[in-house]
């Protein structure tokens, strides 16, 4: 897997706050349901597309998510959860 610089990676998403996720399971309900879960707490652009390699196990699929952003109705606090120390 090929690791982007500080530039590419700023250039993709634009701004600070900005994330994409590329998810890989074994079937698609679990896709669906893992982008779910971050539509659930931050504005996301949901499942695209999904998508296969061939020769490789499972389905995967990409979420651009605004971390900067609330989806309706979550509580922010709950952010709290996910921060290292």
């Amino acid at each position: 897997m090929a690791t982007m610089t500080r530039q590419q990676i700023a250039q993709a998403l634009g701004r600070p706050g900005l994330l994409c996720v590329e998810m890989t399971a074994l079937d698609e309900a679990t896709v669906r349901t893992a982008a779910q879960a971050i539509a659930d707490m931050w504005q996301s652009s949901g499942v695209g597309h999904l998508w296969r390699i061939p020769g490789a196990d499972g389905v995967r699929a990409r979420v651009w998510a605004d971390v900067a952003r609330e989806s309706d109705g979550w509580d922010r606090g709950q952010l709290l959860l996910f921060e290292h120390s």
